[in-house]
């Protein structure tokens, strides 16, 4: 049935239901009723019809591909394009600070001490910078019961430096005069000498030239070579003529290959030292003595850093002959160069070690710069390093604090050693002897600097010498620490602290023949200074030294300074 159909026949049904009943009757027997309800009005729904999803297709095996190609035409399209003009600016210019050319310092002090010093300078220049340097100090200190100590130091140098492209060339030229007096003698046992007995001056002269590269091509080999000369003598035992000329060539070679360093250093040195032979037997001095030694170096290295390590490796080639003195002599030795670190945290902990050796020729100079109370003949010998293996760590903690520990050991074949010379008839001047000692050394130095304002330097050295003829390493303290530091305030001040302690040493001390050893005590240095700088020109300052008058020792009858200050200004112009 429709849908229509169903409507009406429903509609009917209801009519039917609500007429009222009439009298008709169609028939006796009773007519059925049924009652509808209606609850809601009708709503009727439509569901979805299901269809066949069937769509023609045609199979194609055959698949078309485009081919594109390419070309580049390598021709520059013109373009055509004027900027608009920009106005100059306006820089507005600044005066040129000016720079003091000189530089003069004076001072006095007790024991009637004179200072001066005079520095002068050129200023700014492109092409050339030239200066020169005088400097003077005396004093006439002297112990109780010893002879007289009074010392004078005179230096006068200059030098000259010419600037080219990519290299300088510089030359240096000096003088030195250094007067001491041999006052290491008791004055109740000899009162009869004078001061000009004792007095002993010392000349230098000095030069060198020196040509160095500075390329900013990696790829070229950059070089620096030195040549130096001096003459160096005493000028008071005339008797004995003590004499020595020293030419010394040093060049340096390196350069870049695959971010890798390559160095090459060679070194040459010729020494000649003539001396008379002494008299102590009243005959009269003998023949001039003369020893001449030739030495050279060759030390080809190379450098290389990595992430987390770096390394420096190469060889020490030494070679030297010797004729006069005591006879003819020559010798090669080969050393290692190594030295590897490794940085555990970047440049905060790094561990390092090495092992090296060398050679060192002992001139006249040397030996008298570590004591200017020697003898003025001397034997003059090389000492050999055969190893020196040594680790520790050191870094950086922050910016401004730095720190370096080692420990080391060395065995060194001719070492020199001081000892007095019981021919001199005041047995006040020193000789040489050479022993072969081990050395085990504990390092350690610590470094602060903040803001150029303060600045703070710990360190400190152990050491256990232990020789092989001598009874002792004499005159080498087991101990050594020192303490510097610098602090600035507003520009104004300056406060200069520096405390030394060195531990005690041994000193030879022979009695009828018979050498044992003699303890020097060990002692404590402290030094105080403060600068005051009134204007940029214009600084007064103080040092005051040995401020604890401590009584000390570095070579055996030898008393040091007691308690000195220095007053003094220093004005720049």
């Amino acid at each position: 049935m429709s849908r229509q159909g169903k409507n009406i026949y429903l509609a009917s049904a209801v009519i039917m239901a609500m007429l009222p009943h009439s009298g008709l009757i169609a028939q006796q027997k009773g007519i059925d009723t049924i009652q509808v309800n209606v609850v809601t009005r009708y709503k009727p729904t439509i569901h979805d019809a299901v269809k066949i999803d069937s769509n023609p297709a045609t199979a194609d095996t055959i698949h078309i591909s485009r081919k594109v190609k390419y070309n580049f035409v390598n021709t520059q399209y013109p373009t055509f394009y004027t900027p608009p003009s920009i106005p100059a600016l306006q820089i507005k210019g600044e005066p040129v600070e000016p720079l003091f050319h000189s530089l003069l310092e004076a001072g006095v002090g007790n024991y009637n001490t004179l200072y001066g010093e005079y520095f002068f300078n050129s200023v700014r220049s492109q092409n050339t910078d030239y200066g020169f340097h005088l400097n003077h100090l005396s004093s006439e200190y002297t112990t109780n019961n010893y002879g007289y100590s009074g010392y004078a130091f005179n230096n006068i140098d200059g030098y000259l430096q010419k600037f080219y492209n990519q290299s300088t060339l510089t030359l240096n030229a000096g003088f030195e005069n250094h007067v001491v007096h041999d006052y290491g003698y008791n004055i109740t046992e000899f009162p009869s000498v004078s001061d000009d007995e004792t007095r002993v001056g010392y000349n230098l002269y000095k030069g060198s030239l020196e040509y160095a590269s500075a390329y900013r091509d990696s790829s070229k080999i950059n070089h620096d070579i030195r040549l130096s000369y001096y003459n160096f003598g005493e000028n008071d035992y005339s008797s004995y003529d003590p004499s020595e000329n020293n030419v010394n060539a040093d060049m340096r070679f390196f350069t870049y290959f695959n971010q890798q360093r390559i160095d090459l250093r060679i070194k040459g040195e010729y020494d000649d030292y003539t001396y008379n032979t002494p008299d102590f037997d009243g005959l009269g001095p003998f023949a001039p003595t003369s020893a001449q030694t030739e030495n050279i170096l060759f030390n080809p290295f190379f450098s290389t850093k990595e992430k987390y390590w770096d390394a420096h490796l190469g060889i020490n080639l030494f070679a030297y002959s010797s004729s006069g003195g005591a006879g003819s002599s020559s010798e090669g030795n080969m050393y290692p160069d190594l030295l590897v670190r490794y940085h555990i945290a970047q440049d905060v902990v790094m561990i390092y070690a090495g092992i090296d050796g060398n050679e060192t020729l002992n001139t006249y100079k040397s030996l008298t710069d570590k004591n200017p109370f020697t003898d003025p003949y001397l034997p003059l010998n090389y000492t050999y390093t055969q190893y020196h293996l040594y680790g520790g760590l050191t870094g950086s903690i922050t910016s401004q604090l730095t720190y370096n520990a080692d420990v080391a050991q060395s065995m060194i074949k001719n070492m020199p050693l001081f000892v007095t010379d019981t021919l001199a008839p005041l047995k006040n001047r020193f000789t040489v002897v050479y022993d072969n000692v081990k050395v085990f050394n504990i390092h350690g130095d610590l470094d602060y600097k903040w803001d150029n304002n303060l600045g703070i330097i710990l360190a400190g050295d152990y050491n256990i010498y232990t020789s092989t003829y001598q009874l002792k390493a004499w005159y080498n303290p087991t101990l050594k620490i020192s303490a510097t530091g610098r602090y600035t305030i507003q520009n104004k001040y300056t406060l200069k602290a520096e405390l030394f302690y060195v531990g005690s040493q041994y000193a030879p001390e022979t009695v009828d023949g018979v050498t044992t050893a003699k303890t020097l005590s060990g002692y404590l240095d402290l030094n105080l200074g403060v600068d005051y700088k009134c204007n940029k020109a214009f600084t007064a300052f103080l040092n005051l030294n040995n401020i604890a008058n401590v009584a000390y020792y570095t070579w055996d009858n030898y008393e040091m300074e007691r308690f000195n200050f220095l007053i003094g200004i220093r004005f720049g112009f």
